[in-house]
């Protein structure tokens, strides 16, 4: 498996940074090497921390959709459709191509079409439920935008309905910690702070850490 993940870190890359210039977002090489060896580190710090080998690869594949949406978040204020719905696409395909090539087992049977259906109706569950949580917020108070809604459901659909509170609340204190911060500095340094901040990186940041900690 090990080396199954290391090669798909190479084409998962070649994505990652395509999908940044299509969004005209160019790294330099210092970053673009940096991109790398962030891939490489989370990978290798998947396999430490995740046993479980669907929601392993389900980490590793989204990886490059968490980065893109994230830094197209921080430089143009913006989350695209088109990457959420790939996000979506990717980590429920992952479920069932993992149904489909045994990796719960040597043949594809009916304990294993269970354990398939039960990931996916939690992947469901938590996808709808933060969807539902988050549009009321952007309805009622405006405090996030739509594509804040969007990743949160995509963020929902791989955490399921088990570890949609942690997400949630702790993209909120992330960024509640970030705020703080940039207030204390506006004031030491009499800057004036931004009103608003891209949420997509606290969210990406409060999946990552439920990823490493608690699956």
């Amino acid at each position: 498996m090990k080396y199954y993940l290391f090669v798909s870190i190479i084409p998962l890359y070649i994505f990652c940074v395509k999908i940044l210039q299509k969004r005209n977002i160019i790294f330099s090489i210092n970053e673009k090497i940096i991109l790398f060896m962030f891939m490489i580190l989370y990978c290798n710090l998947s396999k430490l921390f995740i046993f479980d080998p669907i929601i392993l690869y389900r980490a590793v594949f989204i990886m490059p959709l968490i980065i893109v949406i994230s830094t197209v978040d921080i430089n143009e204020r913006w989350v695209f459709d088109e990457d959420i719905i790939s996000g979506i696409i990717i980590n429920m395909g992952t479920i069932v191509l993992a149904f489909v090539f045994g990796i719960y087992g040597d043949k594809v049977n009916y304990i294993g079409f269970i354990g398939c259906y039960k990931y996916l109706l939690n992947a469901f569950v938590g996808m709808a439920t933060l969807f539902v949580v988050t549009i009321i917020i952007n309805v009622s108070t405006g405090s996030l935008g739509m594509g804040d809604v969007l990743y949160f459901a995509l963020a929902g659909s791989f955490c399921g309905f088990g570890g949609i509170f942690i997400l949630f609340f702790g993209s909120f204190i992330l960024a509640g910690i970030f705020c703080l911060a940039s207030y204390i500095n506006s004031r030491i340094n009499n800057v004036i702070m931004n009103k608003t901040i891209a949420f997509t990186p606290f969210i990406s940041m409060s999946l990552i850490i439920y990823i490493s900690i608690f699956l």
